[in-house]
C-alpha cells in the first residue's frame, strides 16, 4: 500500500468515526449515557495521531526524493561531490546510498562521508563510521567526523559519545552530537560538560551547541541561562555564544524563541546570526527577516550563504524559488563563485553535518 493510499483510507476511517461520534453524542444527550462518547473520543483521538504521523512520514519520503533528484542537478552543474556527502545528512534510503557508493568509488573522502551521516542509524551507516575511525584513529579528525552522532539515541552512538568524552579535545564535538536527544542520558552529559569547571564563556557555548532539536522546558532554561549572562555581561563579548543560542533555536518558530531572538539582537547579535538559527522556519515572520538579510547580501557571499542555510529543512515553494535563483546565479558566475554559490545551495537542503533537518520539520510551533 502506497502512502498516499494509506492516508486516505485512514481519512475515510476517520470521517466514519467522526459520524459515530456525533451520533452517540445525540444519543447521550438524550439518554444522560456518556461512556460510549468517552470510548468513541479516545479512538477518534489516537486514530488521528496515526494518521499525523502517516502524513509526517509522507511528507518527509517526498521531501527526500526531492531533494536527491536535485543534489543530482547540482552534480551536474558541476558542484565539488565532497560538497554533497557531506550535505546528505539524515538521508539513509537505498538512493542516498547509491550516490554515497558511487562518490566513494570516485575517491570522494571517508570524512565528507560520514559528516553526511547525521541522523542516520543504519548498519550502513555504522559500517562507514567505522571505517572513518581506522581511517583517522585517535587524531583531531575523528573528534570532528562524530558531530554526525546528532539526533541518534541508540546504545551504538553512546558508546562513542562517552568514548568522546574522555578526551577534552573532543568536548565541542561531544556537545554538537547531544542535538536532537532529550533522554536522561543526554542531559547527564550535556550537564556533565557544564560541570566541568569550564568559564562561562566555554560553557554556554557547548551548552548552546549542543541544544538545537531541543524544545523541552529543560532545554529552554539552559537558553535562558545562557541569556541571562549575554544581558549582564559576563561573557567575554565576542558573541560566539549568542551566534549559538540563536542557532539553537533553528526548527522553532513559536512566540518564545521569536522573544528570545528579538532579545539577542537588542543585546547586539547581528541579524545574520539570527538568520542562521530559522532553519526549519516557514513562517511569514521568518522570511521577512530571511529576505531582509538576503537581498541585503548582493555583493556578500557570505551573507548569502547565511541566509541560504536558513532554508534547511523547508520544502516549501518559496525556498525552492530561492534555490533555484542562487543556482541560476551561479551559472553566471566565474568558476571559483560558481562552485562556491552551488555549495552554498546544496547545503540548503538538509543542512551539512549537524544539520538533521527531521528535527527541523518535526518541530512544533507552540
Amino acid at each position: 500500500m502506497t502512502n498516499c493510499t494509506a492516508i486516505q483510507q485512514k481519512m475515510e476511517e476517520l470521517e466514519a468515526l467522526k459520524q459515530r461520534l456525533a451520533a452517540a453524542a445525540a444519543e447521550a444527550t438524550k439518554s444522560g449515557k456518556t461512556e460510549e462518547v468517552r470510548r468513541l473520543k479516545e479512538e477518534f483521538s489516537g486514530k488521528m495521531e496515526i494518521l499525523k504521523e502517516t502524513i509526517e512520514k509522507e511528507k518527509l519520503e517526498r521531501f527526500e526524493q526531492k531533494v536527491l533528484a536535485y543534489m543530482e542537478k547540482l552534480l551536474e552543474d558541476g558542484v565539488n561531490r565532497n560538497v554533497v556527502a557531506s550535505n546528505l545528512t539524515g538521508l539513509d534510503s537505498k538512493e542516498a546510498w547509491e550516490i554515497r557508493d558511487r562518490f566513494i568509488k570516485n575517491g570522494a573522502g571517508t570524512l565528507d562521508i560520514v559528516l553526511g551521516l547525521a541522523g542516520c542509524d543504519s548498519e550502513r551507516a555504522w559500517k562507514m563510521r567505522g571505517e572513518c575511525r581506522e581511517a583517522f584513529g585517535q587524531s583531531r579528525l575523528y573528534g570532528v567526523a562524530f558531530v554526525g552522532l546528532a539526533g541518534i539515541d541508540s546504545d551504538e552512538a553512546w558508546k562513542l559519545r562517552d568514548e568522546l568524552r574522555k578526551d577534552d579535545r573532543f568536548v565541542d564535538e561531544t556537545a554538537i552530537s547531544l542535538r536532537g536527544l532529550e533522554s536522561e542520558r543526554a542531559w547527564r552529559m550535556r550537564d556533565g560538560i557544564s560541570g566541568a569547571g569550564l568559564n562561562p564563556e566555554a560553557e554556554s557555548l557547548h551548552d548552546a551547541n549542543s541544544l538545537m532539536g531541543c524544545d523541552s522546558e529543560r532545554a529552554w532554561k539552559k537558553r535562558e541561562d545562557i541569556l541571562a549572562l549575554i544581558k549582564t555581561k559576563r561573557l567575554d563579548g565576542s558573541g560566539v555564544a549568542e551566534r549559538a543560542l540563536a542557532k539553537s533555536l533553528s526548527g522553532m518558530d513559536s512566540e518564545r524563541a521569536w522573544e528570545m531572538r528579538d532579545d539577542l539582537m537588542k543585546q547586539g547579535a547581528p541579524k545574520w546570526s539570527v538568520v542562521e538559527g530559522l532553519a526549519g522556519c516557514d513562517s511569514e515572520r521568518a522570511w521577512e527577516m530571511r529576505m531582509e538579510l538576503f537581498n541585503a547580501s548582493k555583493g556578500d557571499d557570505v551573507l548569502r550563504n547565511l541566509a541560504l542555510q536558513s532554508l534547511v529543512g523547508l520544502d516549501s515553494k518559496r525556498a525552492w524559488e530561492m534555490r533555484e535563483m542562487i543556482r541560476a546565479e551561479a551559472e553566471r558566475s566565474d568558476n571559483d563563485r560558481k562552485i562556491k554559490l552551488l555549495g552554498s545551495v546544496a547545503g540548503s537542503l538538509v543542512g551539512g553535518g549537524t544539520g538533521f533537518f527531521r528535527q527541523l520539520m518535526k518541530s512544533k510551533t507552540k
